[in-house]
């Protein structure tokens, strides 16, 4: 096993990591349910489909930040199989993340401009406060976002722990 980048950056919401395996794209997708099987202390469960591999916490287990692993794999220009591992929050969560992030920019551009439009016609600029409202909405997601990985960190390196293990066999 060859290991490209493992970066779980503290800061990244949904951390990624790539890996080269020896053996064959089948052979690994095959090493992914054998491990789900027999060698799953954790009870994770997953699903295949081509060549894309979901894990997830034991349902059991789970909670809000609970993430999951996302894990693909192809042939690279080395002729080695690439995979490609992210840890992310369950997609309800990440959608639900970005639409108010979506929310949080769009209301600071609104802001910043109904602000500009009032403060060229000299009224009273309340525009700025909806902009600086909205800004602060966005870095309060951050952190909640920050503060919820850090709930579900024993369990992504539990999954990243998992995933190795599977190249280890």
């Amino acid at each position: 096993m060859l290991l490209l980048a493992v970066s779980m950056s503290e800061l990244d919401f949904r951390p990624r990591f790539k890996f080269e395996v020896g053996c064959g794209k089948e052979a690994f997708a095959e090493r992914i349910k054998v491990q789900l099987r027999l060698n799953n202390p954790h009870g994770f469960r997953g699903k295949t489909r081509h060549e894309h591999f979901l894990i997830r916490v034991d349902p059991k287990q789970k909670h809000f930040w609970s993430p999951t692993l996302d894990v693909s794999w192809e042939i690279n220009e080395n002729q080695k199989v690439e995979v490609r591992c992210l840890v992310a929050p369950e997609a309800s969560i990440w959608t639900m993340f970005m639409f108010f992030y979506v929310v949080a920019g769009f209301g600071t551009l609104i802001g910043l401009m109904i602000g500009s439009s009032q403060l060229t016609l000299d009224t009273n600029p309340w525009g700025f406060w909806l902009a600086a409202a909205s800004f602060l909405l966005g870095i309060i997601l951050f952190f909640v976002a920050q503060f919820g990985k850090s709930l579900a960190k024993e369990e992504m390196l539990e999954l990243k722990s998992f995933i190795m293990g599977v190249c280890d066999q």
